[in-house]
């Protein structure tokens, strides 16, 4: 029943009291596109193709701000999602972003969690990779988490209370955080036929991936627990076109465009925003292009999967890091 368009205000689905969402669209614009012009061979065709402009963002403030300077002193500790091990041989997300920041100075690694686990297998995974940043010498981590891999952070973040305090942010981009339509519609045929494959590039886990996400399991997650006043939250929300979907997600992308076509090929655009959280922006990619470069890393893959651009994921994680510091920076003024 839905056009697909951009012409409508930033919209989110939440539960009654949740906190309030803030708006932080136009300067992570700011940043984003100023980093993408001082890219080599940068044209002048902008980069609002890049970040969709909804009907109700703010503009940025005159004149422009220069961009915040970069702080490596903070550990970025980045959590793959669904099934993200099975093909990390060939592709990873968040690949070319910790390779982008290593080369800033920063500690940057992709925590190994069990892509087809819930958040209850891969807490303790997270922990561990938390505290031997702290060993160390890192007294201040941020977690930055893909899909259900957000998810598992906020379920981490609430579980680990005593590990949550060193946690400074949690940054999610098209994360899966009120669960998917996809999760209730596809959880009972992956529990009962395909959870019991096994595969040694893409370890079975609990088998309950799939199921963590459905989207009563998720809202009511929220409704009963309350997220760590120690972390600052951010959301990047993807959704493209269909013609725009890497192949694979297109089946899924005219699933979910039965409710709204604004959506990645796995969730829809208004289940991607942490309540409380900053919005950062509308990435206009799909659910794989927003945090890998199936393009860059394998050739081969990409040329039975791609139906896309390559999105500068890289870039845009970079614009997240320093928008985050520089937020971070403005709170520790803030009595």
């Amino acid at each position: 029943m839905l056009n697909y368009d951009t012409a409508m205000p930033a919209q989110t689905m939440s539960l009654v009291q949740a906190p309030e969402v803030k708006d932080g669209r136009a300067r992570f614009r700011e940043i984003f596109c100023a980093l993408l012009q001082s890219e080599p061979g940068a044209d002048d065709s902008g980069c609002s193709h890049l970040l969709h402009v909804l009907s109700d963002e703010p503009r940025a403030t005159a004149p422009f701000r220069v961009l915040p300077a970069h702080d490596p002193k903070i550990a970025l500790l980045f959590v793959p999602g669904l099934f993200s091990d099975c093909a990390s041989e060939w592709v990873a997300p968040f690949r070319s972003s910790i390779e982008r920041l290593r080369t800033l100075g920063y500690t940057a690694e992709a925590i190994p969690v069990s892509g087809r686990s819930g958040p209850a297998h891969n807490m303790p995974i997270i922990a561990d990779a938390i505290r031997r940043q702290l060993a160390q010498g890192h007294e201040q981590v941020a977690l930055i988490g893909h899909s259900k891999g957000a998810v598992d952070s906020l379920v981490f973040l609430d579980a680990y209370p005593d590990l949550a305090v060193h946690i400074v942010a949690l940054a999610s981009v098209a994360g899966a955080i009120n669960g998917s339509p996809l999760g209730d519609a596809l959880s009972d045929l992956y529990s009962g036929r395909l959870a019991v494959l096994d595969n040694s590039l893409c370890p079975p886990g609990d088998g309950q991936a799939v199921s963590s996400l459905r989207r009563a399991e998720r809202l009511t997650w929220l409704g009963n627990h309350r997220l760590s006043g120690a972390t600052r939250y951010y959301s990047v929300v993807a959704f493209t076109s269909y013609e725009q979907m890497h192949f694979p997600l297109r089946v899924t992308y005219n699933s979910l465009a039965e409710i709204d076509p604004r959506n990645d090929g796995q969730l829809l655009h208004f289940d991607q925003v942490i309540p409380g959280a900053t919005l950062l922006g509308y990435a206009n990619a799909d659910h794989w292009a927003v945090a890998s470069d199936i393009e860059k890393e394998s050739p081969l893959t990409a040329t039975l999967v791609t139906g896309n651009f390559a999105y500068p994921n890289a870039i845009l994680t970079e614009a997240l890091v320093l928008y985050m510091l520089e937020d971070l920076e403005k709170s520790k003024a803030t009595p």
